[in-house]
Formats: C-alpha cells, sequence, structure tokens
C-alpha cells in the first residue's frame, strides 16, 4: 500500500512537474492534480503528459538537427540550462504537490502505474534517440569543418603557388 501511494505521489509529481514546465503556474498545476484524483482521468492526465513529452522530445530533435550547424555550443549550454530549470522547477512542484495528494487509491492505481512506467520508458528512449542524433550532427559539423578547412588550405596554397609562378613568369621577362 506504501508503494502504491509513492506512485501516486509520483505520477501527480511528473503531472505538475510537466505542467509548471509548460508555463502554468504551481497553484494552477496543484488544483489540476487535485480535480484528476480519479484514476482514469489520471491515467488519461498521464498518457497527455507522456505524450505531450514525447512530442516536446520530438520537436527539440528536429530543431537541434536543424539549426546545429551554426549553434552546436549554444545549444547544448540553453539544453543544460533548461534542463536544470525544469529540475528545479519539478522540484518545487513536488513538494507542493505532496501536500495536495489524497490517499484514496484503488486497483486500478497500478494499471496507472504500469501505463506510467511504460511510458516513461518510452520518454526515455526518445531521449536516448535525441541525445544520440544530437552527438552524431556534433560529430558530422566539426568533420565537414574539418574538410572545408582542409580544402580551403590547399587551395590557398595553389592560388599562392600560382601566383608565385606568375611573378616569377612576370619578373623573368
Amino acid at each position: 500500500m506504501k508503494n502504491v501511494i509513492f506512485a501516486v505521489i509520483a505520477i501527480a509529481v511528473l503531472f505538475v512537474g510537466y505542467k509548471v514546465y509548460t508555463g502554468m503556474s504551481v497553484s494552477d498545476a496543484v488544483s489540476d492534480v487535485v480535480e484528476t484524483t480519479d484514476v482514469e482521468t489520471a491515467v488519461e492526465a498521464v498518457t497527455e503528459t507522456v505524450t505531450d513529452a514525447a512530442d516536446a522530445v520530438a520537436d527539440t530533435t528536429e530543431t537541434i538537427v536543424e539549426d546545429a550547424d551554426a549553434t552546436v555550443e549554444a545549444a547544448s549550454d540553453t539544453a543544460v540550462e533548461a534542463v536544470e530549470t525544469a529540475v528545479e522547477q519539478a522540484t518545487d512542484a513536488a513538494a507542493d504537490a505532496v501536500d495536495a495528494v489524497s490517499e484514496t487509491v484503488t486497483d486500478a492505481a497500478d494499471t496507472a502505474i504500469e501505463t506510467t512506467t511504460e511510458a516513461a520508458d518510452v520518454v526515455v528512449e526518445e531521449t536516448d534517440a535525441v541525445t544520440e542524433a544530437s552527438e552524431e550532427t556534433v560529430d558530422a559539423i566539426e568533420a565537414t569543418t574539418q574538410d572545408v578547412a582542409e580544402d580551403a588550405a590547399e587551395a590557398t596554397d595553389a592560388v599562392t603557388e600560382e601566383a608565385v609562378d606568375a611573378t616569377d613568369v612576370v619578373t623573368e621577362e
């Protein structure tokens, strides 16, 4: 029973954290959690939250891939700051949400916990995929930058050599 209560609290914390992260005030997010004490509603809310989180991860991946060639270092710093901010907000929201969660739990809570765990696994997998795509993009940009620099150096050497040869020809005449 104690573990089920902790699981429900965790679900509420995830829900409130997401709502706060998306711009909702803490008190509005907590009110939403209090209104969703029905397990079906909680499952639907968690499913929606996980879907939104997966969509956000997909959108973030697309944005990172499109902008990676110009902003790799800035994107990394921004992502770290965003994660730190989200963690801080989620922690603050969790402390407020724990006070608001009731101790009413039914047999359907087990189903909600399983669904939430599976959804969280999907989010983790998507996050890993985003991280891998970002790392591959950084590697590709570094390789392209190196190739361009080498080609530019070779072209500069060739032009310089031609200019020296032309100067020698003009000087000899």
